[in-house]
């Protein structure tokens, strides 16, 4: 089933927005504007009228480096790794482009665009971190990635465009659009059979699948649309048509009650289970502020009980409880009274 994205969804306070405000972005944005640049960026002409370029064969894992950043009477000078792929050459090639033009970028730096070493220094973590965002929002501008977000049937249908389109890895380019989907995405990759990566789009209450657990054919039952893309797969949870009580006269402690002690027969693991399913539809009915209508509440509800179900076996089995529909109609509805 294919569905329209809508990346900018109201009352939503999207992370892409927020990265926007980053210094190191802005001044890719201004560059971009300053130039008239679109996708695909020549960026290796950039640098080049920054600094003297040389792309040679480096026999170390490293990508490159600068010397002599913003040194006085002194050329700056990059020198890029050739035996990386095209597409990360680029990527590479706007990283040190992003070292050249930050201001408080200065010296020698030696770069690894993968950062992920805790004995790095601090400050050479950040300033990697700052020229990774500055180097993804030249080579894919922020309103540029909105615009096919919007128009997209798909997240593969999207991504394949961002990637093809300004001749960046699928890696970069999931990253990118990860920042522009709205709440309610979660992203997995897969590799030899299992999940190796996951993340979800901003103010998605569901969660991440676990790395290193075997990719099961669908971890999310309950979503509403699904998508995948080679060794990418996508799930998106939408609006759940909630079922009517078949007996709305009764009360949710009722049901509640009942559920539990099916469930639980130790009156103190009882209490605290109650405790936490009270806790999950509350969660649900505050997660669903923005629109606020019954299908929302009772949808936000099955994402979190399905994220604690997968390791407490008690909410498991209230998940599969056939009480549960019953209970969730009627207390979403008292929610809503």
């Amino acid at each position: 089933m294919q569905h329209k994205l809508h990346a900018w969804d109201a009352g939503f306070d999207s992370a892409a927005i927020l990265i926007e405000q980053r210094p190191e972005v802005a001044l890719a944005r201004r560059l971009i504007a300053l130039r008239g640049l679109s996708p695909p960026i020549d960026v290796e002409a950039l640098v080049r009228e920054y600094a003297e370029l040389h792309i040679i064969d480096i026999p170390f894992d490293f990508d490159g480096f600068c010397i002599n950043l913003k040194v006085p009477k002194r050329i700056p000078k990059v020198i890029v790794n050739s035996r990386r792929s095209a597409l990360r050459l680029r990527f590479t090639l706007a990283h040190e482009l992003g070292h050249l033009l930050i201001p408080w970028h200065v010296g020698t730096v030696v770069d690894e665009i993968d950062i992920g070493g805790y004995e790095a220094d601090y400050e050479y973590v950040l300033w990697e971190a700052e020229a990774n965002r500055f180097a993804s929002e030249l080579l894919m501008p922020a309103d540029w990635v909105a615009s096919i977000t919007h128009s997209s049937a798909s997240p593969p249908q999207a991504l394949d465009q961002i990637c093809s389109t300004a001749r960046v890895s699928r890696a970069a380019g999931i990253l990118k659009l990860m920042q522009f989907l709205s709440p309610g995405y979660v992203f997995a990759r897969v590799e030899a059979g299992v999940f190796v990566e996951s993340s979800r789009s901003q103010g998605t209450i569901s969660d991440t699948v676990r790395s290193g657990t075997p990719a099961i054919e669908d971890p999310y039952p309950y979503a509403t649309d699904r998508w995948s893309l080679g060794a990418y797969r996508w799930w998106r949870f939408g609006s759940i048509s909630m079922p009517r009580a078949s007996d709305p006269t009764r009360k949710w402690q009722e049901v509640l009650s009942e559920i539990l002690h099916d469930v639980e027969p130790d009156p103190i693991a009882a209490k605290k289970l109650q405790g936490s399913i009270n806790g999950i539809v509350s969660s649900a009915n505050s997660a669903a502020r923005f629109d606020r209508d019954a299908d929302r509440i009772y949808g936000h509800a099955l994402q979190r009980f399905h994220a604690h179900a997968r390791t407490n076996a008690a909410m498991a089995a209230v998940l599969e409880h056939p009480l549960r529909d019953d209970f969730l109609a009627l207390r979403v509805a008292a929610f809503l009274r």
